[in-house]
């Protein structure tokens, strides 16, 4: 058994081992290194995307009996939201100069998430929850964990020097909500993805009402259009 001293010294230590990873955090705004592969007008454009595909998931629900009226059905929406945004990062990354994307499944192969990359620099996206007090971080995946590589040494020592950035990155959008965003984040996590070494809120714009339309319409075409018997991302057949 410990002895009391003991115990309080460990624990002042512990806690003084989360003051400084508090206190880290706070220090660093994620946006000066950001910048060096996203323009102003490319964070504009994020939280657009994301206020816009929150707009169109509500009117998808909304026009669906099942999601719209039904309570179990109504559960759906924090997974909608997740193939909303996702589409709609697609969307950008197609239109918007610079932007790539692809889909990509996870290590155990049985989900899939959007990357979409400018440069150097990976962005995914990732939903916090319903309301405050929203999750921190995005739950820990083999696949972050291999994307956080990317982040090399940048908040394993005190220096502020922003050229450590390096010519690769990866962060993260980290939203969360209802039938809009109330959180909207660019966070560059850690690569023990248990915090974020810098953090820039994105602005939430309201939404454009036509685009969510579109998007709204060719989600509705997509499912529609899986035909009788095929089989899904998931590998599992449709049967109508």
């Amino acid at each position: 058994m410990f002895s009391n001293t003991v115990t309080l010294q460990i624990l002042l230590l512990c806690a003084e081992y989360l003051l400084k990873i508090q206190s880290r955090e706070a220090s660093l705004d994620a946006k000066p290194l950001l910048t060096k592969f996203l323009t102003e007008d490319d964070f504009n454009a994020l939280g657009l995307v994301v206020s816009t595909a929150y707009k169109a998931c509500s009117q998808f629900m909304a026009r669906n009996v099942v999601t719209g009226t039904f309570p179990v059905g109504k559960e759906l929406r924090p997974h909608l939201l997740r193939a909303f945004v996702d589409h709609s990062l697609m969307k950008l990354a197609d239109q918007a100069p610079g932007f790539v994307q692809e889909v990509r499944p996870n290590i155990a192969r049985n989900c899939h998430h959007v990357r979409i990359q400018k440069g150097g620099l990976v962005l995914t996206a990732h939903y916090m929850g319903r309301k405050s007090p929203f999750r921190r971080m995005a739950r820990f995946a083999v696949n972050r964990k291999n994307l956080s590589a990317r982040n090399g040494e940048l908040f394993d020592f005190e220096s502020k020097d922003l050229d450590a950035f390096g010519d690769f990155g990866y962060a993260q959008i980290l939203h969360g909500g209802y039938s809009s965003p109330e959180l909207l984040l660019l966070v560059i996590p850690r690569r023990d993805q248990h915090s974020f070494g810098a953090h820039t809120e994105l602005s939430i714009p309201s939404a454009d009402v036509v685009a969510a339309e579109q998007i709204r319409e060719e989600m509705f075409m997509q499912l529609k259009g899986t035909p009788q018997g095929e089989e899904n991302e998931d590998g599992e057949k449709r049967t109508g």
